[in-house]
């Protein structure tokens, strides 16, 4: 397991070999980044899991320095868990980022980390925020050609989710399957639209499953018309 918080400052790191957690605060982040690729360097490790968390602050005007252009591939994983914590900012430069480097992956989970304050907020980072660089993921052309089925929860439809998602069945060429759990703040109304875009976007051959919530705890399947 490898948890990393805060790409922009990558000023923590959790990382775990499934024995012993070992932290690393305020060190150089390429080193530990290349000491988190040593684990998954070969085809026969047994180290096939990679589950990240990322955070960014509400106000980032203050970082001037992309750091993850320089994360090291890792070719060998085969499920990915995403936790993001984007408290509106985009993040679909930094996942494009990490798909790129992960792409035998099989299955990608993504989870959305949405707090209160940004649902009663609802507002989005200005155009100059380093959160949309690079902004090259929006046209560069990347093949996931060993992605059969992704996971996301906590989904709301905002502009930045629906923009990565419409990427992601894009890379996603070989997809079986996509099961979508939206919000407890999506009603059933608003989850009818966002399954016809989201269905808009994807191919006959995946399967798309959806999954509203009636209640804070029930969860259930969702059909859209049509």
């Amino acid at each position: 397991l490898v948890m990393i918080e805060d790409p922009f400052s990558l000023a923590r790191w959790h990382i775990s070999n499934g024995c012993t957690p070992v932290n690393f605060l305020y060190m150089d982040p390429m080193r530990i980044l290349h000491t988190i690729a040593s684990g998954f360097c070969s085809a026969s490790s047994s180290s096939s899991v990679l589950t990240l968390r990322f955070t960014t602050e509400r106000d980032m005007s203050d970082h001037q320095r992309y750091l993850m252009e320089d994360m090291p591939r890792l070719p060998y994983i085969l499920f990915l868990s995403i936790n993001v914590a984007a408290n509106e900012h985009s993040f679909g430069a930094s996942l494009f980022h990490v798909l790129r480097l992960c792409t035998g992956v099989r299955k990608l989970t993504l989870a959305f980390d949405v707090s209160t304050r940004q649902l009663e907020a609802q507002t989005t980072c200005s155009l100059g925020c380093i959160c949309h660089q690079p902004p090259n993921w929006k046209t560069d052309e990347l093949l996931l050609s060993h992605l059969v089925i992704i996971e996301i929860s906590a989904w709301r439809g905002t502009e930045n989710e629906v923009a990565f998602v419409e990427r992601l069945l894009n890379w996603a060429t070989v997809l079986k399957e996509m099961m979508i759990t939206f919000h407890q703040s999506v009603t059933e109304s608003n989850a009818e639209d966002l399954c016809q875009t989201l269905l808009s976007f994807s191919r006959p051959e995946t399967c798309m499953k959806f999954y509203v919530y009636r209640g804070l705890y029930a969860k259930v399947p969702y059909v859209p018309e049509g």
